[in-house]
């Protein structure tokens, strides 16, 4: 997955759609609806993404990130790996979480 220009996570299809690590992919997969499907609302992540070439220093994503943190608008987490084949760039799985 790809958001503001950078990876924010990589995995094979199965690992990425039953072990989802980054908001924003969770927020993706949140918006898929079903025709037949019970919830017809349709999921939104809030914000709007940053025009390009306008990042603040930290995570491109910070903004509209529901599990933000101050670090994450200080820092750029690395895209990391967190199993095997599994990259996600987020402080949420660097092992290194503020509480």
């Amino acid at each position: 997955m790809f958001y503001a220009g950078q990876i924010v996570e990589q995995a094979d299809v199965v690992e990425l759609f039953t072990h989802t690590a980054h908001p924003y992919t969770q927020g993706l997969l949140r918006a898929v609806t079903s025709l037949g499907g019970a919830n017809r609302k349709l999921y939104t992540i809030p914000g709007i993404v940053p025009p390009g070439g306008q990042w603040l220093s930290g995570c491109r994503f910070a903004d509209r990130c529901d599990r933000c943190t101050e670090r994450c608008r200080k820092e750029m987490p690395e895209l990391s790996e967190i199993s095997p084949g599994h990259l996600c760039r987020c402080f949420l799985h660097s092992g290194e979480v503020e509480t």
